[in-house]
C-alpha cells in the first residue's frame, strides 16, 4: 500500500530595502522554511496586479509613480498556496 500526502508551504518573507531613490534597481527576495510537499514556486504580486514567478523579483529604474506599494509573495504548489509576505516600498 501506498500513500502519498501533501503539505502546504511555510509563510513567505521578504527582503529588500524599504526605500529606494527613483532611478535605482532593487531586488528583492521572497524566501520562506519550508517549500511544502511537493515543493513549491515563488509567486509575486506587484502594486499593480502584475504577476512574476521565482524567488527574486528585479526593479530596474525605480519610478515612485510605478513601482510604489505593496509587494506580495507566497510559495505555492500543486495543492496549496503557503501565506503570504508582504513588503512596502515607498
Amino acid at each position: 500500500m501506498f500513500l502519498a500526502f501533501s503539505v502546504s508551504p511555510s509563510e513567505a518573507r521578504i527582503e529588500g530595502n524599504a526605500t529606494a531613490v527613483e532611478g535605482d534597481t532593487l531586488i528583492l527576495t521572497c524566501s520562506a522554511d519550508y517549500p511544502g510537499k511537493p515543493a513549491g514556486d515563488f509567486h509575486w504580486i506587484k502594486p499593480n496586479g502584475e504577476r512574476k514567478k521565482g524567488p527574486h523579483l528585479t526593479l530596474e529604474k525605480l519610478n515612485v509613480n510605478d513601482d510604489e506599494g505593496l509587494y506580495q509573495c507566497y510559495m505555492g504548489n500543486a495543492y496549496f498556496n503557503g501565506t503570504l509576505g508582504t513588503h512596502t516600498l515607498i
